[in-house]
């Protein structure tokens, strides 16, 4: 029988996150949150517009305000969105993976390999032009898990089978 020991941890000798080196998401997947914004915007301001030129009484400039504060609203986001990307980044060592991500409230998220069920790859049909893929690690229990976008492809099939490897060895 083992015998039961609960030693204490100094804080000061824990490995520090922060010194760890991030790799960041690819520039190209700014182009891609770029594009997205776009097309909503657009299919916004069409809408919009054939509500306007639908209504009986052109006078009416309620749309036109409805138009202009979505517009504003959309290309706040956008902006804030792209801002926020100079902080994304993630760092894959030995047991762990991190992403660090956020605009006013920044957050770092470390994933143990220990906790990973499985590792998917994700490929949207505008990452896939400018060939960058997504990674997603399930975790078991009700964690959220992970998802990493914006990695080069030859980087994401590198590390989704590195993390595979991780995740057969714990369980032999």
């Amino acid at each position: 029988m083992t015998q039961f020991t609960n030693n204490q941890i100094q804080i000061a000798a824990l490995p520090a996150w922060q010194e760890v080196d991030f790799e960041n998401i690819s520039s190209k997947y700014k182009i891609i949150v770029l594009l997205r914004y776009l097309i909503l915007i657009i299919l916004f301001a069409t809408i919009l517009s054939i509500i306007y030129w639908q209504n009986d009484d052109p006078g009416n400039t309620n749309y036109l305000y409805i138009l202009v504060s979505g517009m504003i609203f959309l290309f706040s986001l956008l902006g804030m969105n792209i801002w926020s990307m100079r902080y994304w980044g993630y760092a894959l060592r030995e047991n762990d993976i991190l992403y660090r991500s956020g605009i006013f409230s920044k957050s770092v998220k470390i994933i143990p390999f220990r906790q990973v069920q499985h590792v998917d790859i994700k490929e949207g049909i505008l990452s896939r032009l400018f060939d960058l893929s997504s990674i997603a690690l399930h975790t078991a229990g009700a964690g959220e898990g992970l998802r990493i976008p914006g990695i080069e492809k030859s980087n994401v099939a590198a590390m989704q089978e590195y993390i595979s490897q991780k995740i057969v060895r714990k369980s032999i």
